[in-house]
């Protein structure tokens, strides 16, 4: 009986592996990238450069300042407290 449980088993994992590889075969010779994201290279870089703008519009220096403002108030509670 344990053997026959063994054999199905096998049987059943070898079966799921030929399905599985089986169907992605299929599945690439069938999925073909039809266009590209960004048709041109300026259309490319553009998304780059909207990215940094946008970054820069955020006003990032102010909140470097305020982040360094408060780590030296912590260290300086930290020393104050030894």
């Amino acid at each position: 009986m344990f053997r026959q449980m063994i054999s199905a088993l096998g049987v059943t994992v070898a079966l799921g592996c030929i399905v599985v590889i089986g169907s992605t075969a299929a599945l690439s010779n069938i999925v073909v990238p039809t266009s590209r994201a960004y048709a041109t290279k300026a259309s490319f870089d553009q998304a780059f450069i909207d990215v940094a703008a946008a970054a820069r519009a955020d006003n990032t220096a102010t909140y470097r300042e305020k982040l360094r403002d408060l780590g030296w108030r912590h260290q300086k509670m930290l020393l104050a407290g030894k």
